[in-house]
């Protein structure tokens, strides 16, 4: 199961657990500080590379060493496009040219600048020949082109020249099939395959890749059955060894909905070597995407008894919890266990002590990092988390200075600036880590929403094509660009994106519902009910558990809300085990709450709840019940739980938080439901809902008075994220402005 991407400011998700050891050493010379940095990049050190590096660039602006090796510093750390200016200057420095022009072409590609990267090639081949690699980059190049007969020629061109390397031979089964020459293809793809299968044990890395490659392929070409039998004879014996090979062998049965037998390759790379951390860590993770939470701790626990390292990989497992108080103890376990731990770990021990609230101690703890950049992005944390706006987006600034390209400190810039409301800031921020290869999602997220207020359309789908080919698993995603590619008419991104979310596993119900939305948005709720009953799908099922409430709310709205009900009954009524029952008691139970069916809502909440103690729709249920029966504290009660809940199971669009404040001022309590939408405002600086709440009530209590900061403010977050015909009212607060500008001067193309 993937991992699910959550709205945390954490700077330190992507900066703690390879080890960054940045230092302020003292060196002789730039020689020396050339050599300490490749160094750092071929161990893996990227951050003390690229921080050294930078310091070489900005005193040497016009030396090509320098740039090209600064160029092949970022591609090493995961960030190709940001390559593509040091090694274009490079290039202009003939003794670097053709070495620089090999870099550039792979980043171009890497970057997804196909056609850059041909004409990359092209001028290192003039200056260079007989240079095997140029021509198989330009040949990779003209792949991603569709151009096939040009990617077979420079395949032979770059043979003819000295090449050695099987793998690059799927280059031109790719080819071939583009061509439509099947048979030709086919018999390279079978002498392919013999080959990687009688060198699994003398060559067992080559052969691996190649077998791993033969069965993609066979895949991507729709066999199942082949692509089984392949990835089952590669990973006999020594290929569990080839991380890549089982890597594509697990994502092969994810795609297929086949979770357990891809945890069981897992296991068995494991158990082949339980001393590998990499392979004990892929267990670990699989096992937890099984919600076999303890399981997976206790695994990398073990290993801390004879694995120092295994700390870091607990506090990455603790990380995607969200249990930031056993992250803090882990690092802080792992900084004891280590003579010289690298300043990334203070950072993200500090990180771990904002996140907690203990902002004390994370001053303290200031002392232990020395990097002055590390200590600029943690003061300026430290003044966002104590509301300290202006002082924490200026030191945050100062750090992107010294730190332009991680996406993660213009994110938290970003938001900082998202608090004070200056949209235009933020945007730009965002705008520069959503750029980057592979796109920051945090950023590219509220990119796609700030757009969304505006009405970029455009923009909005720019952005989220880019983070849907990033993220091909994450729902969410693909159904907001469903969405914008509806707004915008391009029907074969709606197919595209509707046939990719119909194969995420488990998400079937989704697409089908999106269908019946698009539909609804036509047509209306009658022909959005017939294209979920014409899908064919058994909505009885797990999987089409979205389906089924699309299709209730639709009989809802055509007045026919019994048919609902009866149609819940005979599913619950089924001699059948349904892994699913709490959440179908909890919607039967909104439409007897719906009906006016007190005691029938009642008994289906409380089911609900027995089958699942966590389930938020029956807890909130069960809170408008206590209200509607006037038992005021124990309604209370139960919207707090909802908000613990709701915090357990990560979810961040806080609908409990903001049903406790409609029900607070509902009964009276004005105060407390402001203070709570004001903590909503605090941790979601974008959500409209909290915003026009906020706004209408601080209005209401202005209304003979000149409008306050704060009532300005939330009535723009209204304005740009919310956009009902509510939010719409609030335009009255400002006459010299258009609905367009209310949004805070936030640029027009996003």
């Amino acid at each position: 199961m993937k991992r699910i991407h959550r709205a945390l400011p954490i700077v330190a998700a992507a900066i703690l657990i390879a080890n960054l050891a940045a230092c302020q050493q003292e060196v002789e010379s730039e020689s020396a500080i050339l050599t300490q940095a490749r160094t750092a990049s071929r161990q893996g050190d990227f951050e003390e590379a690229l921080g050294l590096m930078r310091g070489l660039v900005a005193a040497n602006p016009d030396d090509g060493r320098i740039q090209r090796f600064y160029g092949e510093a970022l591609i090493a750390a995961g960030q190709p496009s940001l390559s593509v200016w040091p090694l274009s200057r490079a290039m202009k420095d003939p003794e670097q040219a053709v070495a620089a022009g090999i870099l550039l072409a792979g980043a171009q590609l890497k970057a997804g600048s196909g056609e850059d990267a041909i004409g990359t090639a092209t001028r290192v081949i003039a200056l260079a020949p007989d240079d095997h690699r140029a021509y198989l980059l330009r040949a990779r190049a003209y792949l991603s082109q569709n151009l096939e007969e040009e990617t077979i020629a420079d395949l032979d061109r770059a043979l003819e020249r000295g090449l050695e390397d099987d793998t690059v031979e799927f280059v031109r089964l790719y080819a071939l099939f583009g061509l439509g020459k099947i048979d030709e293809g086919e018999k390279l793809l079978f002498e392919l395959h013999e080959t990687a299968v009688a060198e699994i044990h003398s060559n067992p890395k080559r052969a691996a890749e190649m077998c791993g490659m033969t069965a993609q392929f066979a895949y991507e070409s729709g066999d199942l059955t082949l692509a089984t039998e392949r990835f089952d004879a590669c990973l006999d014996g020594d290929g569990l060894r080839n991380a890549m090979l089982v890597v594509r062998a697990m994502r092969f049965y994810d795609e297929r909905g086949l979770f357990e037998e891809g945890t069981e390759i897992a296991r068995r790379r494991f158990e082949s070597n339980d001393r590998e951390l990499g392979a004990r860590v892929a267990y670990a993770e699989r096992l937890a995407g099984s919600e076999a939470y303890d399981d997976a701790e206790a695994l990398l626990l073990e290993a801390t008894e004879t694995q120092a390292s295994a700390w870091l990989a607990l506090v990455d497992y603790y990380m995607d919890r969200e249990d930031f108080r056993k992250a803090l103890d882990a690092i802080e376990r792992s900084i004891a266990a280590n003579p010289d731990p690298p300043d990334s770990w203070f950072l993200s021990r500090a990180d771990f002590l904002i996140i907690l609230g203990e902002f004390e101690e994370a001053e303290k703890s200031l002392e232990d990092i020395e990097l002055e950049v590390h200590r600029a992005l943690i003061e300026g944390r430290l003044l966002l988390a104590r509301r300290k706006l202006r002082p924490a987006a200026q030191r945050l600034e100062e750090a992107l200075v010294l730190w332009p390209d991680n996406p993660d400190l213009r994110y938290l810039t970003a938001n900082a600036y998202e608090h004070l409301g200056d949209w235009s800031q933020a945007a730009s921020h965002l705008r520069e880590a959503a750029r980057v290869t592979p796109p920051h999602y945090l950023s590219s997220r509220a990119l796609a929403d700030i757009m969304k207020g505006l009405g970029d359309r455009e923009g909005r789908l720019f952005v989220l094509m880019r983070l849907a080919d990033a993220n091909p698993g994450d729902a969410e995603v693909l159904e907001e660009l469903l969405e914008v590619a509806r707004e915008t008419g391009a029907k074969d991104l709606v197919n595209t994106a509707f046939t990719r979310l119909s194969r995420i596993p488990g998400e079937q119900g989704r697409a089908v519902a999106n269908v019946a939305r698009a539909t609804f948005e036509r047509e209306g709720a009658a022909q959005a009910l017939d294209a979920i009953d014409t899908a064919g799908v058994d909505l009885s099922l797990p999987a089409f558990f979205a389906s089924l409430t699309a299709r209730c709310d639709y009989l809802v709205q055509l007045d026919r809300r019994g048919e609902a009900i009866a149609q819940l009954d005979d599913i619950l009524s089924a001699p059948v085990a349904h892994a699913h029952a709490g959440a179908l008691h909890a919607l039967r139970g909104q439409l007897h709450l719906g009906a006016g069916s007190v005691d029938a809502a009642a008994q289906d909440f409380e089911s609900a709840r027995t089958l699942d103690p966590k389930s938020l729709e029956a807890t909130l249920g069960l809170a408008a019940l206590a209200e509607a029966r006037g038992e005021l504290d124990r309604a209370a009660s139960l919207f707090e739980e909802a908000i613990l809940i709701e915090l357990d199971k990560k979810r961040h669009d806080s609908g409990a938080s903001i049903a406790h404040a409609r029900f607070e001022l509902r009964v009276g309590t004005v105060t407390a439901a402001k203070d709570r939408l004001r903590a909503v405002l605090d941790v979601q600086p974008r959500n409209g809902e909290a915003a026009l709440l906020l706004a209408q009530l601080l209005r209401k209590e202005s209304s003979d008075t000149a409008p306050s900061a704060e009532l300005l403010d939330t009535a723009r977050r209204a304005l740009l994220f919310e956009q009902g015909p509510g939010a719409a009212e609030l335009t009255v607060l400002f006459p010299k402005e258009s609905s367009e500008k209310a949004s805070d001067q936030a640029p027009k193309d996003g």
